[in-house]
């Protein structure tokens, strides 16, 4: 069963990822050659975790508006951290309007955060803004803290 769709502004390492059963991933808003996506390339250790998930499928990378603008079902969430912003939900409270089995896209932005303008266009296209806690987190760090929610809230 897929985890989530996970669109990451940034270099993860996508088998931490893999161990939650994360299995599409999208490199959003700078060209990123696959090995730098997978972190050194090597895919060996994912085809270890990901015996029972598969694979990881990795989308080519697309502009941040594109991708927002792109058809998605399900939940859609955008995680971001201005300053003073009010009004974002926390990522666990997002998920507990998650149908079981149900398709979740989580938007993580990159360092130094999405622009207002790409978070008001995620809003506008059905995004929910939430927040992943009180600390500001790395892409890496967050994209894990994204994953982890997805595969609580389906435990």
């Amino acid at each position: 069963m897929k985890l989530c769709n996970l669109v990451v502004s940034g270099q993860v390492h996508l088998a931490l990822l893999t161990e939650r059963g994360l299995i599409d991933a999208t490199a959003a808003g700078f060209p990123l050659s696959m090995e730098q996506l997978f972190a050194g390339g090597d895919l060996s250790p994912l085809e270890s975790l990901a015996a029972d998930a598969g694979l990881p499928v990795v989308e080519e990378p697309v502009s941040v508006k594109e991708f927002i603008r792109s058809d998605r079902g399900g939940l859609k969430l955008i995680a971001y951290c201005f300053e003073g912003e009010k009004g974002r939900t926390s990522a666990m409270e997002a998920l507990r309007g998650l149908e079981d089995g149900g398709e979740v896209t989580v938007l993580i932005g990159p360092e130094g955060d999405f622009s207002p303008e790409e978070a008001r266009l995620a809003i506008d296209c059905g995004y929910v803004p939430i927040h992943l806690g009180e600390s500001r987190l790395r892409t890496e760090t967050a994209a894990v803290t994204a994953a982890e929610a997805v595969y609580l809230r389906r435990l």
